[in-house]
């Protein structure tokens, strides 16, 4: 992907260079030959190049980030108001639903503002955002709330299917499909997309190993 992107650019830009010459003039990492298992585009060696390619995929990204967001906005909002509709009673308020609640709202809050072009994403914004609402998603799975703010299972979850409660296939999904749209949707460079790689297997496991085990997706060599 980034190195058809870098090739669009360079076309773009009418530059009478050809693949080779584009490969030549890219830092790889891993830098060291033996450790180049696979090689990933790291930068441009020329310092000027690589501002000028960042400035051109910036404007590119801010557009796609803000399409984007009032696709996804759209979207949770009709979810989220089929849900309070459906599950949530109004009048009575648990500290495990406030927590969804709130979670839902943050979400839609801050793809909101993201929709707007006055306010225009960068890579730092997109990169900050992502691990954010991926922690808000898993936020909104009934179980995590109800084991965090300590209600009463049997209470908050009596209408609510067991299947739908004890397992993460939902909130998995929707990782999965933030994960994808993150790394083919958005054309954000290499050395900073990679760091998600880390970041959001590590959000799950600290939102989910806390939960009892043998009771939500099994124990936690299964997690």
């Amino acid at each position: 992907d980034t190195l058809h992107r870098l090739l669009s650019w360079m076309q773009a830009a009418q530059a009478p260079w050809d693949l080779e010459e584009i490969l030549d003039a890219i830092v790889f990492f891993p830098r060291a030959p033996r450790l180049q298992i696979f090689r990933m585009p790291w930068s441009f060696k020329d310092p000027t190049m690589e501002k000028a390619f960042a400035d051109a995929q910036s404007i590119q990204l801010s557009k796609t980030f803000r399409k984007l967001s009032q696709v996804v906005f759209v979207f949770l909002l009709l979810s989220f108001v089929g849900e309070l509709v459906a599950f949530w009673d109004l009048k009575m308020m648990r500290r495990s639903d406030l927590v969804q609640i709130v979670s839902n709202c943050l979400g839609m809050t801050a793809l909101l503002v993201f929709s707007t072009p006055r306010l225009p994403a960068g890579e730092k914004t997109v990169m900050a955002m992502t691990p954010f609402l991926v922690t808000l998603t898993m936020l909104t799975s009934r179980y995590r709330a109800v084991v965090f703010t300590g209600d009463d299972m049997a209470v908050v979850l009596e209408r609510v299917e067991s299947s739908e409660v004890y397992t993460d296939s939902t909130v998995m999904v929707t990782i999965c499909l933030c994960i994808e749209t993150f790394y083919v949707v958005l054309p954000v460079r290499c050395r900073y997309g990679i760091v998600l790689l880390v970041i959001i297997p590590l959000i799950y496991l600290g939102l989910t190993l806390p939960l009892p085990t043998a009771v939500f997706e099994g124990a936690t060599k299964r997690r």
